[in-house]
C-alpha cells in the first residue's frame, strides 16, 4: 500500500492504475483497492470505469464511506456532463 500511496502523492495515475490492477488480481476482496483504482481512473478522466470500481468497492463493503462519497460525486459529475449534450 505504501507504493500506491507514493504513486498517488506524485500524481502518477497511469502507474497507480497498473499497480492497483495487479494487486486486485491477488486480493479481489479488498474494497480499498477498488476505491484507489476508481480514483486513479477518475483522475485520468474515465468516469464510467471509475464509477464501476467505486460500486465494486461498495459491493464488497457497503460501509466503505470513501467509495460511497466518490461514487456519489462522480454520478453528479456524469449527470451534469451528459445533460450539457
Amino acid at each position: 500500500m505504501k507504493r500506491l500511496e507514493d504513486l498517488f502523492k506524485s500524481k502518477k495515475y497511469y502507474e497507480l492504475e497498473t499497480e492497483t490492477k495487479n494487486l486486485i488480481q491477488k486480493y479481489s476482496n479488498i474494497a480499498a483497492l477498488f476505491n484507489i483504482l476508481g480514483f486513479a481512473l477518475q483522475k485520468k478522466g474515465d468516469l464510467n470505469s471509475a464509477i464501476e470500481n467505486f460500486e465494486k468497492a461498495i459491493s464488497i463493503d457497503p460501509n466503505f464511506i470513501f467509495a460511497t462519497q466518490f461514487n456519489n460525486m462522480l454520478w453528479k459529475m456524469w449527470k451534469n456532463f451528459n445533460s450539457d449534450k
